[in-house]
């Protein structure tokens, strides 16, 4: 369940980006456009500046991500769980029934479990360590 909503909110926002960037091209050729016209240069140059414009744009978006501390805008809009490993535990809760599997954390204290992935293969479980840096996962079940 977790990871098609991972995937549909990665969707939504490499298509937020792509329909930013068509946007950002056309206002800044339109600017630019007008501007060369009133100069008496050649339009074609209009689309070469969006471009040129955009990729600065991205460059000094890229460069201020890296110096807060972010090193991609996939971790700036994916929404982790927060884990504090001194009050919760990490669990692989396993359903005897059915065999299904979720990797979540325990808390110490009420036994509270929030659940943050539906493990169905061992990838899972290595993106799911990898993720939380977790090394070792009780089982219940």
């Amino acid at each position: 369940m977790h990871d098609n909503d991972e995937k549909v909110g990665s969707l939504i926002m490499n298509l937020a980006w792509f329909a930013f960037a068509v946007k950002f091209l056309i206002v800044t050729s339109l600017i630019s456009l007008a501007v060369l016209y009133f100069m008496e240069k050649p339009l074609w140059y209009a689309p070469i500046i969006a471009v040129v414009l955009y990729i600065i744009y991205r460059l000094f978006l890229t460069l201020i991500l890296t110096l807060i501390g972010h090193t991609s805008e996939k971790q700036v809009s994916a929404a982790v769980t927060p884990y504090d490993p001194e009050t919760q535990i990490p669990v692989l809760r396993a359903s005897i029934c059915n065999g299904e599997k979720i990797a979540g954390f325990k808390d110490k204290k009420t036994g509270h479990f929030t659940e943050i992935k539906l493990i169905r293969s061992d990838a899972d479980l290595a993106e799911f360590k990898r993720k939380y840096c977790v090394e070792e996962i009780t089982t219940e079940y």
